[in-house]
């Protein structure tokens, strides 16, 4: 890949969401955001390819979660494989096989898209895929192969051409990086609840063709795929609105909801019970991430110990502390809830007025108290000030101009001290004029200076979300590219 190619930086396509049974409008209504998103997509990618800054080609930067692979509820009856009773119940789960069925799944949904995509990289432009907490399927080989094969299938299709366009696409399984530039990450490692112990081996060492679960993966595959509500409102939702939507539930989603989150709870239950009873397993998959990243080191030409120290940053997954576990699933609110509901009935009858209303307003206050305490240790579900902090460090640490982060689905373009600069890139999986959907970077390089804005596309064409930008010498660490809204 060159290094003077201008950059568009996108993140959270999130391809495929609706591939599960939740409540979607039909696909290619106009209420379907995600035919929304897939349009916008497309056009902004025929435009791209069609236009270049002074002839300069493109570098377009997925950002993470670009398939949402965790929002395929595939059965072992509609992909051919052969699977277990679980997989028949919820889908299956993070296995290589299965996300390679996945994606075929989704690139049939989202044909245009891909064509789109493949035109752009096949017409001189390049493909650089950081991998996201929804796709961390692309860390297997085979699924990153399907991908390329896919895409360059469709361009022989297109144009009758025996030229190959997989030289132009990359893969990174951590963070992308331009030394002067950008440092460019999806920002999920900051996320105790999406966060994977070892990101650049994320398998389950009891199953290396399947991807270790955390709280992110659990919940969607379990509850999220299966529930009238939003997919992401498995992990945002509070225990008194979980509470609201048991009691106003249909009988048989009641009954999901009970057994989906049962599941949640005995699979992140699995993966500390599998730390205390073999941690020489984990010990073994350390030592080949290291390994791996002393090679990552190398070719981006930063010093091993730099990235040490920048994979010291990221949060670990709530299952590694058992009470920071509880917690995060409200086990211990849900437990002392029933407790009070079953306690109250029966005590009650073995007082005499006053004291049995007295008992129980007792009861009450102390589960209340309980559940304060409880809900005050309870991880933050929004991360965006976490990786506000995270992009500060990461920029001291890396000299690195501009730090560029997605997965909270929030646009920001901040100021960081010594006059870098953050940006989170939003999301494109909104679709609604007031929600800021469709945000991006734009990166152009003119005469040895960068500049840098954040956009939204609107209307066919990127509108920069305050007229104000700073132009820099290229690699300037000071005073850092700029722009803001």
């Amino acid at each position: 890949m060159t290094a003077e190619n201008n950059l568009l930086m996108i993140s959270d396509l999130h391809l495929g969401e609706d591939l599960n049974s939740g409540p979607h409008p039909p696909p290619g209504s106009p209420e379907s955001h995600v035919s929304q998103t897939e349009r916008a997509l497309t056009s902004f990618l025929v435009h791209y390819t069609a236009w270049r800054q002074d002839g300069v080609p493109w570098r377009l930067v997925c950002n993470g979660d670009m398939i949402d692979f965790l929002s395929v509820a595939l059965s072992p009856e509609e992909a051919g494989i052969e699977g277990t009773e679980e997989d028949r119940l919820y889908g299956f789960g993070a296995t290589c096989q299965a996300a390679r069925a996945k994606l075929v799944r989704v690139i049939e949904r989202h044909h245009d898209f891909f064509v789109a995509l493949a035109r752009f990289v096949g017409r001189g432009n390049e493909l650089v895929l950081v991998v996201g907490n929804h796709d961390a399927e692309f860390h297997w080989d085979e699924v990153q192969g399907d991908l390329l094969g896919a895409l360059d299938h469709i361009w022989r299709e297109e144009t009758g051409s025996n030229d190959s366009i997989r030289d132009r696409i990359s893969f990174h399984q951590w963070f992308y990086y331009e030394p002067g530039v950008a440092w460019v990450e999806h920002g999920h490692q900051y996320d105790a609840f999406c966060s994977f112990e070892e990101a650049l081996t994320p398998q389950d060492p009891d199953n290396p063709q399947s991807l270790e679960e955390n709280l992110g993966t659990a919940a969607m595959r379990y509850l999220g795929n299966h529930l009238p509500v939003s997919p992401d409102a498995t992990v945002d939702l509070s225990f008194p609105e979980y509470l609201h939507l048991i009691i106003n539930a249909r009988h048989d989603d009641a009954w999901k909801f009970a057994g989906g989150y049962t599941a949640v709870v005995k699979a992140l239950g699995a993966q500390w019970l599998k730390r205390v009873r073999n941690p020489e397993k984990f010990k073994a998959r350390k030592e080949l991430r290291n390994a791996r990243m002393q090679r990552i080191a190398e070719s981006v030409g930063l010093k091993t110990e730099t990235l040490e120290k920048l994979h010291g940053l990221r949060r670990p997954p709530v299952f590694i502390d058992f009470f920071a576990f509880i917690r995060s699933v409200m086990l211990g609110r849900l437990l002392t809830t029933l407790l009070l509901l079953a306690l109250i009935p029966f005590v009650m009858p073995l007082f005499a007025f006053p004291l049995n209303i007295a008992f129980a307003g007792l009861a009450v206050v102390l589960v209340a108290m309980i559940h304060v305490w409880l809900a005050t240790g309870r991880d933050n579900v929004d991360p965006t000030e976490q990786m506000r902090k995270v992009a500060a460090k990461i920029r001291r640490i890396v000299r690195a101009p501009v730090v560029v982060m997605g997965h909270s689905h929030v646009p920001l373009a901040q100021q960081l001290a010594g006059h870098g600069w953050y940006f989170n890139l939003g999301s494109w999986a909104g679709g609604s004029e007031r929600d800021l959907a469709f945000t991006h970077l734009v990166v152009q390089r003119s005469q040895g200076r960068v500049r840098s804005a954040l956009c939204r596309w609107h209307a066919g064409e990127s509108r920069e979300l305050r007229a104000e930008v700073t132009r820099v010498p290229l690699g300037a660490a000071e005073p850092g590219l700029s722009t803001g809204y």
